[in-house]
């Protein structure tokens, strides 16, 4: 396990109250408890939904104390927007070291009320940063360096700066213009967005880019305009594998606006509208290798009930935005959605494979799993994983892939030996370099009598059939009706069937009770004497 991201003695902590996020699915930044409406100081809860929107797990951070962490207001718009580091290992935001319920955050002097950087990474746990900057406005937006040991960040004034999680402090890295919303990187570039209204200092930007050979500089997105758009967050797309990016979308009050590169200008491709007022922000996405739509996950909605939507533009990389947009989770009530990114630990916005459909059905004395996917990129296998009640998934067979296509491909597996009653079962897909991701899992019920457990009596024998479907360690012992144990013994179980058989010839007639734990399970039948 990697260390902590951030060494900061007395103000960086984790929580074990978590579970390991899963790459590939989404993380929502939450203000506001699901219950209950918070107007000031929002409690602060990260959430875990699959592409589709399942839930799968919250995350509270403190929100009491000398390490809480909370948000301003409901109103407050890009406050709190969530970004991922280059390497899509760190989790950043950044909200106020404050107590829950405390009033006029944004006003506040960051002297007392410092600033907090909080981290995620893939494992679940999260370390804090303060740092004394954007007095008395609210800070926006942070993004972490890929070792971890840098941010930069944006708020409502003080420009764009970077800070240290060992010194906590900042500096300068664009001074102005003011009114930053969000910042990103992409490889080693910074970009930022800006509604900043003023022309001075030149040059006017909406969009830009850090300018690395001149301190304090930044360079405009060529064509994208400099004062008819007011952006939120934004996502860059390198389509072509050049190492420059090529498609951007944006954020604004109204919907998603598109811009390609061509001839190193950007091209405006449309706007695709969430409706008057409706402001899209807090956005990610991502695209098929093989494949032109484009799937942009964002917020809309600035406040208390707003939803998490995917956003998918089937047009071209270079062709004027054509997308439907599908609402996947709405925020309870009182709460507000800040934004949305991948989990920590997703290592691509470009995705291998897109698993169309999963589902499975029992079929006689087994279970039959069908599967599709809508296009693959180097795809060597599928690992059928399966579980009982106890959710310890074991791979129980294994599926070639297709390696590369872009029609749907079809797939099953018959699980011969099903549990009796719940089986739970997950695809694991692996590509050719050896990287994996899981899909949601399905719950097949089976209506089969266990069969890990079978005895019969011949002469004085008792013989007792265990199955497993791998080798186990099992114990094995007798009880009469009254709880008395009359016999016991350990067993070395290989995978398949195996046979064991008891004396009883001197054993009384009556009832007797047979049980066989494995793995913690416990199988049990009862038989005469």
């Amino acid at each position: 396990m990697k260390k902590h991201l951030l060494t900061l003695g007395l103000l960086a902590f984790g929580f074990t109250s978590f579970a390991q996020f899963t790459p590939g699915n989404l993380v929502v930044v939450q203000a506001g408890d699901d219950a209950t409406t918070e107007t000031n100081g929002m409690t602060i809860h990260v959430k875990e939904y699959t592409k589709t929107g399942g839930f799968v797990q919250k995350i509270s951070v403190t929100s009491s104390g000398a390490n809480s962490v909370v948000f301003g207001t409901p109103s407050a718009t890009t406050e709190g927007t969530p970004a991922l580091s280059s390497n899509r290992q760190f989790l950043t935001f950044m909200g106020y070291n404050a107590n829950a319920g405390t009033a006029s955050l944004s006003g506040s002097n960051s002297s007392t009320t410092k600033r907090t950087a909080v981290v995620f990474k893939a494992d679940g746990t999260y370390s804090t940063a303060n740092f004394n900057v954007f007095s008395g406005q609210s800070p926006r937006s942070i993004v972490a360096s890929n070792t971890g040991t840098d941010f930069w960040m944006v708020g409502g004034s003080s420009g764009l700066r970077t800070g240290n999680t060992s010194s906590e402090t900042t500096t300068s890295v664009v001074a102005s213009p003011t009114a930053f919303r969000s910042v990103n990187t992409v490889g080693s570039d910074i970009y930022f967005s800006t509604s900043n209204s003023s022309t001075s200092p030149a040059p006017a930007v909406r969009i830009g880019k850090v300018d690395g050979t001149a301190t304090g500089g930044f360079i405009p997105l060529p064509g994208v305009p400099t004062t008819t758009i007011i952006p939120h967050s934004f996502v860059l797309f390198d389509t072509d594998n050049s190492g420059t990016p090529d498609l951007l979308y944006v954020g604004l009050d109204d919907g998603l606006q598109k811009y390609h590169l061509s001839g190193g200008t950007w091209v405006d491709d449309g706007l695709f509208s969430t409706g008057t007022g409706s402001i899209l922000k807090g956005i990610t996405g991502f695209i098929v290798t093989g494949q032109t739509d484009v799937t942009i996950f964002g917020i809309v909605g600035a406040n208390i009930g707003n939803k998490l939507v995917s956003i998918v533009d089937n047009a071209g990389f270079t062709s004027t935005i054509s997308a439907s947009k599908t609402d996947l989770v709405t925020a309870p009530a009182g709460a507000v959605f800040k934004g949305v990114t991948f989990t920590p630990g997703t290592t691509q916005t470009v995705l291998p494979v897109e698993l169309k459909s999963f589902e499975g059905r029992q079929q006689s004395q087994s279970v039959r799993l069908d599967w599709a996917t809508a296009s693959e990129h180097n795809n060597s296998h599928f690992n059928v994983l399966r579980a009982n009640d106890n959710k310890q998934f074991k791979s129980i067979g294994k599926v070639e892939g297709n390696g590369n296509a872009s029609t749907i491909q079809k797939y099953a597996f018959v699980d011969a030996n099903p549990f009796a009653g719940n089986n739970y079962y997950q695809l694991q897909q692996v590509d050719f370099n050896g990287s994996a991701e899981k899909s949601d899992v399905i719950l097949v019920k089976t209506d089969l009598k266990d069969k890990t457990l079978s005895i019969h009596q011949k002469g004085g024998q008792l013989e007792a059939t265990i199955y497993v479907d791998e080798a186990a360690t099992a114990q094995f012992y007798i009880n009469n009706v009254s709880g008395q144990k009359i016999f016991e013994t350990k067993l070395q179980l290989s995978n398949g069937y195996n046979q064991q058989s008891i004396d009883l010839s001197k054993i009384n007639a009556g009832v007797y009770i047979a049980t066989v734990v494995i793995n913690g399970n416990k199988h049990t039948l009862k038989f005469v004497r």
